[in-house]
């Protein structure tokens, strides 16, 4: 398997929640940010019914009862790398760690982490940037164009 800490999922829809879960319940060993034909039919296993999608916090308590066997904790970053949301479940079949990225407007955006010991957030306030570094790796950069395909993908969806 790819030695990625965190895999962001490529989609263009505002379910980023639904695939990074599917993703780590069913990883693979290539590709694992495309969303394919295969991944669609894995999501379809498991039950969203009741789950908004962008997805709030809130609804994972939801998911995660009506999906017995996983846990979800989700984690954020502000200075540092803290849990946003530690699951009441115990540590299922399937645990997931997931990072969100948020904005002041609302915008949020869930990758799954892959790998805690490898994965590490550095931000550069003045120039907007986010960096995620994979044993000293960048992965990716520019909080804004992240924010703004994350505007697009929510635009598309209202029309």
């Amino acid at each position: 398997m790819s030695k990625k800490a965190i895999i962001n999922l490529k989609n263009e829809d505002n379910e980023c929640f639904k695939w990074a879960i599917t993703r780590a319940v069913h990883p693979v060993d290539h590709n694992a940010e495309r969303i394919t034909k295969e991944l669609r039919e894995q999501a379809e296993t498991l039950n969203w019914e009741g789950i908004n999608f962008p997805t709030p916090l809130k609804d994972i308590t939801k998911f995660e009862k009506q999906n017995r066997g996983i846990s979800v904790n989700v984690f954020g970053y502000e200075g540092g790398i803290y849990p946003l949301r530690i699951s009441e479940q115990p540590e299922g079949t399937n645990h997931v760690d997931l990072f969100l990225i948020a904005n002041e407007e609302g915008m949020q955006y869930y990758c799954w982490i892959k790998s805690m010991s490898r994965f590490s957030v550095h931000k550069n306030l003045k120039m907007n940037i986010i960096y995620i570094y994979v044993e000293d790796v960048l992965i990716h950069s520019d909080l804004k164009v992240l924010l703004k395909n994350m505007l697009n993908i929510a635009q598309t969806m209202k029309q």
